[in-house]
């Protein structure tokens, strides 16, 4: 089939549609911009290979020569489906045998303890999982996958996944394999290279590697309502399959009906139609003004009446006991954020329809069928842009762009419908372009530490801007994964950073915990940073007492008192400087000024006065204060006190309290060992440890009691 040459106003728009998203990648290494995040992969990946996948996009521009114009339109036409059957099968390939290895972004924090009690067996939270509320599609493929993978496994004699984020593999390969199905089943030759560039060309494509959250479906069933709304207005089929499509969109997320108003308009469009205004198929974007315009109005008295909803975003800061809200609709960060969006998600895309004004002429010459497929896009493109700059993200739009991740395939949609109306190789070079930019963004996010060092610079974009609980579950993901990758500097630096966020008692806990694994390396950053938690805890303290509060948002003053306590006994087990001067000022507020009992049985402990160490602690014990550290040495009191059943049973209530501590479950079997009893309760305690590992340090000391035990 033989086509005219690009001319030269269209071949300048795709010149520039590629040209300037890749300056911008790789200016923004040099911009001092922080929020860059729509197109600074390559500070992530700063190598030559990195620069190379930023400049791989330019090889579309090839495609602009006269002389490959008509070769890559004739084989596109001829061997299209081919081309789209490799690249599905390479997408589903990749997705299954290279998944992503964390879970950053979204809510995924949230999700993956309660699959991994399930593996466990033990009770979890499944109306979490379902996610009723906005996301029940998604809900009910991870719990049946969640079911049906270890039902599957055992039924075959293969080994059944432990690790908690097998459930999202599936639902991301089974939302992949739907959409590859309906563009090799529905779809003729001719549409499905088309089909198959829009679903691999956007930022969204990433959520079909195993991404923790419930979007996947989401975005999957967005593809499929665009492409079955495009094939319905062009071809005038039955809508019957649009409407059970815009069905299946809703229960994968409630934001999708903002694409009521183009299913509107497709069933309008049909000549049977009845009961629908004939300006809805004239003016559809006048109409959508109009519609959009009492939207904002409607949000506006929401916001009045209900400026705390968490739905919608606000107009003005909101405060709360959480926090201040600055993060709100006409904010510098959330304008910024909506103009860094299109340059994440589908940024060829996003300049092309810029240019798409300059080519009116031709556009005005198209058959009606064609422009009616294009306001079909248009109009789901902009009521999603308008979804997108309404609705609440949960810590801005840096992290939550998964929420408008069907902003991004609308985009790409429509440019690829655009650029096949002006002509066939201009469709190819906007799907293979596209397809191009989305390599750095796939490769930053499936390469864990690359995926982490952004994922923690954008999270600090706007950690100040939001409620304080909305970035936890942000840095909660990023500590457990530092903690996992052997880096406890780094885990103590983001646990800070929660800590100055919020403050709740849980979050000191774990940062004693993980300065204490650093001891022995580095003893002046354990005393640094106990010194800088026993700073924190006075500074509040002392606002409370001068507030005339006993408790805040996060903690109370019993709860001061008690973690000054633990960093009082956790710094006596070590040989850092005890700090007695910031332990005695809390004091004087939360106790007025009398001692801790767990302090003082330490101190006799190290004095190795044994029996007034057992006092102390029983003391301290039965006011209701509990830690590992402290059940273990009233267990080692007891014993070294001569009243060895008592500190058999000291242990044992100390791992009833404290399950996961390996030093509770190892000491406790040394002590039946020695006293040659309950040889079985000393293996069950062993072999837990076995499974979840002791520190190096003690490795040769757990192999010998194994070996005894045999």
């Amino acid at each position: 089939m033989k086509h005219p040459p690009l001319s030269p106003s269209l071949r300048y728009a795709l010149a520039a549609a590629v040209v300037i998203p890749t300056a911008l990648r790789l200016s923004a290494v040099l911009l001092p911009w922080q929020r860059t995040w729509g197109f600074d992969m390559l500070r992530e990946l700063n190598t030559p290979a990195g620069v190379l996948l930023c400049l791989a996009p330019l090889l579309a521009l090839l495609l602009l020569h006269p002389r490959f114009q008509q070769t890559a339109a004739d084989g596109a036409h001829r061997n299209g489906h081919i081309a789209s059957l490799s690249l599905l099968g390479l997408l589903l390939a990749a997705s299954l045998f290279r998944p992503m290895e964390t879970f950053f972004y979204g809510d995924g924090g949230l999700l993956i303890p309660q699959i991994h009690l399930f593996s466990l067996g033990e009770e979890y939270d499944v109306s979490l999982l379902l996610d009723m509320k906005s996301a029940p599609l998604g809900g009910a493929l991870l719990v049946a996958a969640m079911h049906g993978i270890p039902t599957i496994t055992s039924l075959i004699g293969a080994f059944e996944p432990t690790t908690a984020m097998y459930p999202f593999g599936l639902v991301s390969f089974v939302s992949l394999l739907a959409v590859s199905l309906y563009i090799l089943l529905r779809l003729p030759r001719a549409e499905r290279l088309r089909a198959s560039l829009l679903l691999c060309g956007s930022a969204g494509v990433l959520f079909f590697f195993g991404y923790a959250e419930f979007y996947t479906p989401l975005f999957a069933c967005v593809i499929l309502f665009l492409l079955e709304g495009e094939w319905t207005v062009r071809k005038q089929t039955s809508v019957i399959p649009l409407i059970v499509l815009f069905a299946l969109c809703l229960s994968a997320h409630f934001q999708s009906l903002v694409l009521a108003p183009a299913l509107i308009y497709v069933v309008a469009k049909r000549p049977t139609s009845t009961g629908i205004p004939a300006v809805v198929t004239r003016r559809p974007f006048a109409l959508s003004m109009a519609a959009l315009g009492a939207l904002v109005v409607f949000h506006f008295i929401i916001g009045l009446l209900l400026p705390d909803n968490r739905v919608l975003m606000p107009w003005t800061n909101v405060r709360t006991a959480a926090g201040t809200l600055s993060y709100t609709l006409f904010s510098p960060w959330h304008l910024a954020d909506m103009m860094n969006l299109p340059l994440l998600l589908a940024p060829m895309a996003a300049v092309l329809l810029l240019s798409a004004p300059l080519l009116r002429k031709k556009m005005a010459r198209d058959a009606e069928e064609a422009r009616s497929s294009l306001n079909f896009a248009l109009l789901s493109l902009l009521f999603l842009a308008a979804f997108v700059f309404l609705a609440n993200t949960s810590l801005g739009l840096a992290r939550d762009w998964d929420l408008a991740a069907p902003l991004g395939v609308a985009l790409l949609f429509s440019a690829l419908l655009l650029s096949e109306r002006w002509h066939p190789t201009a469709m190819l070079i906007t799907g293979v372009a596209s397809l191009l930019f989305t390599l750095p963004w796939l490769v930053v996010n499936l390469h864990a530490p690359a995926g982490s060092a952004r994922f923690e610079r954008i999270l600090r974009l706007d950690d100040t801007h939001m409620y304080g609980d909305y970035a936890l579950s942000g840095y909660e993901a990023l500590r457990k994964y530092h903690r996992r990758a052997g880096d406890p500097s780094r885990e103590i630096d983001l646990t800070q950073r929660m800590i100055e966020l919020t403050g709740y008692p849980l979050h000191y806990r774990e940062l004693s915990d993980a300065a204490a694994v650093m001891y022995r390396e580095a003893p002046e950053e354990y005393e640094r940073v106990h010194i800088w938690m026993l700073a924190r805890l006075l500074e509040r303290a002392q606002t409370m007492r001068r507030d005339g509060v006993v408790r805040d948002y996060a903690m109370s003053m019993d709860q001061i008192d008690s973690l000054a306590q633990g960093i009082g006994v956790q710094a006596l087990t070590t040989r850092a400087p005890f700090p007695d001067a910031q332990l005695r000022d809390i004091a004087a507020i939360t106790r007025g000024g009398r001692a801790w009992p767990g302090i003082i049985g330490m101190q006799a402990y190290a004095r190795k006065d044994f029996p007034a160490a057992v006092v102390s602690i029983s003391e301290a014990l039965a006011s209701g204060f509990a830690s590992p550290i402290l059940s273990l040495f009233h267990g080692n009191a007891l014993a070294l006190s001569g009243r060895h059943v008592e500190a058999l049973q000291a242990l044992e209530e100390g791992i009833a309290s404290f399950p996961n501590d390996w030093m509770l479950k190892f000491t406790l079997a040394k002590y039946y060992l020695r006293a040659g009893i309950e040889h079985e309760r000393a293996v069950e305690l062993l072999r837990w440890c076995s499974e979840y590992g002791v520190p190096e340090n003690k490795a040769e000391e757990f192999r010998d009691l194994l070996r005894r035990l045999e």
